[in-house]
């Protein structure tokens, strides 16, 4: 099974918190650099209000 792609998806869907995606590392499912990858593009992702 293809964790990081399963995870991913899930997460982006919203089905999965940053907390839920960081306990995935814990557990072994993700590295910590593949975590930190999909929680720091996600956060690119979502657009800067203007003021």
């Amino acid at each position: 099974m293809d964790w990081h792609a399963t995870i991913k998806r899930y997460y982006e869907l919203g089905c999965y918190s940053a907390a839920q995606v960081r306990r995935f590392a814990e557990l072994g499912k993700l590295t910590a650099e593949q975590a930190d990858a999909l929680l720091d593009t996600a956060r690119q992702e979502v657009p800067a209000s203007e003021p």
